[in-house]
């Protein structure tokens, strides 16, 4: 099968982002009232870089800097004042999966995990929100994404993950 350039784009990207990351924190940002930002989430390394993504419409951004050092999301357009709060959770990422519908070109979630899936991440672009849930398996994965992505129906969604032994991008069929 023939991959697209668009998801050779996002495998570049996630590639570059999240194989073989040593996690230790969720980091949530919150504005001057103490609210989190929903569109936006980051995790941190264990060498204390960081894993920046951000939803404003059906693809996410991603970036290696947190807003105080480099505003790459342009936050501070719309907020005065950003704090984080930080979620210790530590594991290695060994698995990566992603999750896109069919006929369009939009991302839909990354799901991410150690090799025994018994610590993993769901990231689940929402049209305005980053949606995360932790310690699933990657059957629990696609349920909730198929209940949260009212559009997308279990034919139109296409997951790929990372394969260790040929190194390739490869289409998960069910």
């Amino acid at each position: 099968m023939c991959i697209s350039l668009y998801l050779k784009s996002v495998f570049k990207k996630l590639d570059f982002y999240l194989s073989n990351k040593q996690i230790t924190s969720l980091l949530y940002l919150q504005d001057q009232d103490h609210h989190r930002l929903a569109d936006v989430v980051f995790l941190q390394t264990n060498n204390q870089q960081v894993i920046g993504m951000f939803i404003d419409g059906v693809n996410p951004f991603f970036t290696s800097y947190l807003p105080d050092q480099r505003d790459d999301f342009n936050l501070f357009a719309t907020y005065e004042k950003l704090s984080i709060q930080s979620v210790p959770y530590i594991f290695c990422i060994e698995k990566v999966y992603s999750f896109h519908h069919r006929l369009y070109h939009e991302h839909l979630a990354i799901y991410v995990s150690n090799k025994q899936e018994k610590q993993s991440i769901l990231i689940l672009f929402l049209q305005d929100e980053c949606y995360i849930k932790t310690d699933i398996s990657y059957e629990q994965c696609k349920e909730i994404i198929l209940q949260n992505i009212k559009h997308t129906s279990k034919d139109e969604l296409c997951c790929y993950h990372r394969d260790i032994v040929s190194n390739d991008w490869i289409e998960i069929t069910d």
